[in-house]
């Protein structure tokens, strides 16, 4: 009797073919192209350091990161010199590259104004992911930052401004903390977010409003450049429409004797 896996064998004929005879098989689809994908990132990426090197100093590594908040920034220790950039400029050419690498070495004006224009055009890259907050979102237990808002909006800025507001997510503060950020803008998504510390019942609506119409104003006065190229987010046109809220030294005052009581959440 032939054993079974002798008959299952001449099902499919008995011509023996050798393992190097055989045409190898295609490429996957799109390996090539992935290959290549990855050829070019890494050149490029070989491009931005030795760049960076050229104005920052040899020691000078990069990191690529995908921080919506800080999207070029360095800083050093003992034997190197880190340079952090969005993967946005991924897509820079090497003016864009050199022109960073010259401002943050000497602060050269129209470098930073030729980084600024890269980051307009590119901004599409920052906001893949991000929509609209749901109505609800500036609702909170005790204030309602949809209604603070509108309210700013109509006596200091003419009912034009209605962006996106909300609470911020509950964290546990850090033990000997003594500071605090209330508030803060994205100017890419046009947001605004509150710290949840404030949604007290034992904090004033007023107090709560000063800090929204302080991110208002980011809004509508966004960052200037210096005559040195110098970055200014708090620059005088910024502060003299700030300074139009009505009650604003005493909401500061308030908050500043009851930090504590806020930081204790």
């Amino acid at each position: 009797m032939i054993p079974p896996s002798e008959t299952q064998l001449s099902l499919f004929g008995t011509t023996t073919t050798r393992l190097e005879d055989k045409d190898p098989p295609p490429p996957a689809k799109g390996t090539t192209a992935a290959k290549e994908k990855t050829a070019n990132t890494i050149s490029h990426s070989k491009m931005v350091q030795d760049t960076l090197k050229q104005f920052l100093g040899p020691k000078t590594q990069l990191v690529w990161t995908d921080n919506k908040s800080v999207l070029l920034s360095q800083g050093s220790g003992k034997n190197k010199h880190t340079f952090r950039m969005h993967q946005m400029f991924m897509e820079a050419d090497e003016k864009v590259i050199v022109a960073i690498g010259r401002y943050f070495k000497t602060g050269h004006k129209p470098s930073g104004q030729l980084v600024d224009t890269f980051i307009k055009a590119h901004s599409h890259l920052l906001m893949h992911h991000e929509g609209s907050l749901p109505l609800n979102t500036g609702k909170g237990e005790h204030h309602d930052l949809h209604v603070i808002q509108e309210a700013l909006s109509r006596i200091y800025f003419n009912g034009k401004v209605n962006l996106d507001i909300q609470w911020g997510r509950p964290r546990r503060q850090k033990r000997g903390r003594r500071s605090i950020q209330l508030g803060s803008y994205d100017a890419r998504v046009q947001r605004i977010t509150i710290h949840p510390s404030l949604d007290k019942a034992f904090i004033p609506e007023m107090c709560v409003a000063r800090i929204v119409h302080h991110e208002m104003c980011h809004h509508v006065y966004p960052a200037q450049r210096s005559p040195s190229g110098r970055r200014m987010v708090h620059h005088k046109t910024f502060l003299e429409a700030e300074a139009q809220f009505v009650g604003a030294e005493e909401a500061d005052a308030w908050l500043d004797r009851n930090l504590n009581k806020i930081l204790r959440g």
